[in-house]
């Protein structure tokens, strides 16, 4: 057993003789490798990472938790599951994504041809790779910005967390506006219906049916004119002082080894195939 072990093609003692023939080549690979991954790892741009953090708050409209005394309704309540996944929703939009493209001028910033043809494609496809959004373990949302200036990169998540509140906005604005337009007409047609009855029971339910109309009618004005933050701002982001990417010893190590271990398998499949020439002559 122990002959056949030392005998084999992959004994210790061939193999040593293996890396002794091949010494020169092995070195002048390993010390390119080495100088080219080191070139690239430099040459490579630094990036930095900026994160926020904020949680949503409940959905229940304003008018409810202060308006309404039959409501008792903390307006500083945090927001369930329900509501994290309508805030990451929002805050993961396209729509987001399109204001903050346009607010910090990203197209240009990222680099990108403005006369190439899919310029939003590779646009937005870098804004995806560079800006994240997700789900903390207490029901929070990280927004986290990587980008090669470590302000931009705070400026972006900061700018993305304070605009949450403005794209809720935008959303639920005309729905409310509608609800509004539909009870103020309600109200009037109501009202009209009371000065021409002459039945006072009709009039006593009419006067009800009106005063319920007028008060849903203050809430939808209340949750429309009334502005409240729709999350807490946990942290802010702030520029990093230390780069993210690269992780220049690990490039140049994994480089420099990947090269090798190549030339290597090159070279074993060279001399296998040499023998198997010479086992067919």
């Amino acid at each position: 057993m122990e002959q056949n072990f030392y005998d084999s093609g992959f004994s210790l003692k061939n193999s040593l003789k293996f890396f002794y023939r091949h010494r020169v080549v092995l070195l002048v690979v390993f010390v390119a490798a080495l100088v080219a991954s080191t070139v690239v790892a430099f040459l490579l741009q630094e990036r930095f990472d900026a994160k926020a953090v904020m949680f949503p708050t409940s959905s229940n409209r304003v008018s409810k938790s202060v308006v309404v005394d039959r409501y008792s309704m903390d307006v500083l309540d945090y927001g369930i599951e329900r509501d994290c996944e309508y805030a990451l929703q929002v805050l993961s939009s396209d729509a987001m994504m399109r204001d903050v493209c346009e607010h910090f001028d990203l197209m240009n910033h990222y680099g990108i041809n403005q006369k190439a043809k899919d310029k939003y494609y590779r646009l937005y496809e870098m804004y995806r790779a560079y800006v994240t959004v997700k789900r903390t373990e207490y029901l929070g949302i990280e927004i986290k910005v990587t980008d090669f200036d470590p302000q931009t990169a705070a400026d972006i998540a900061n700018y993305i967390t304070a605009n949450y509140d403005t794209m809720c906005t935008k959303i639920l604005a005309p729905r409310t506006d509608g609800a509004i337009e539909l009870m103020e007409n309600v109200a009037n047609r109501l009202q009209e219906e009371i000065k021409s009855t002459n039945d006072p029971l009709l009039l006593k339910y009419k006067n009800k049916e009106l005063a319920s109309i007028q008060t849903q009618l203050a809430e939808r004005k209340a949750d429309a004119e009334v502005v409240m933050p729709r999350k807490f701002w946990v942290d802010e982001a702030v520029p990093s002082d230390h780069k993210s990417f690269p992780k220049r010893a690990i490039i140049i190590l994994i480089g420099t080894l990947a090269v090798e271990l190549l030339c290597i398998l090159v070279l074993l499949v060279a001399e296998r195939w040499s023998s198997m020439k010479k086992e067919l002559q």
